[in-house]
C-alpha cells in the first residue's frame, strides 16, 4: 500500500497496525486540535522523498489549509 484517501473515516483497516501507524481518528484530532476548521478530505500516503508515512487533511476555516501528521509518530509535520 502507497496511499489511500477519502472524505469519510471509513479507514480503519489491518494495514495500519502491522505498519505501526496511529489510525485515522486519532490522527484526525491531532489535525482538528492543531488548527481551527473542518475537515474535508484526507489521505495517507508514503511521502517517498523522506521514506515517511504522512496523513494529510485539508481543513477549511477562513482558507483551504493542508496539515500533514506523521503516522508513526503522531507529530505536526506542517501546517499550510
Amino acid at each position: 500500500m502507497y496511499e489511500t484517501k477519502g472524505n469519510s473515516s471509513l479507514f480503519d483497516c489491518v494495514e495500519k497496525s502491522v505498519m505501526n501507524l496511529i489510525n485515522y481518528s486519532v490522527a484526525i484530532t491531532i489535525a482538528i486540535n492543531s488548527s481551527i476548521g473542518k475537515a474535508l478530505g484526507w489521505k495517507l500516503e508514503k511521502e517517498e522523498s523522506k521514506n515517511r508515512w504522512e496523513y494529510r487533511f485539508h481543513i477549511w476555516s477562513d482558507k483551504n489549509w493542508v496539515a500533514r501528521i506523521s503516522a508513526p509518530s503522531r507529530v505536526v509535520l506542517r501546517i499550510a
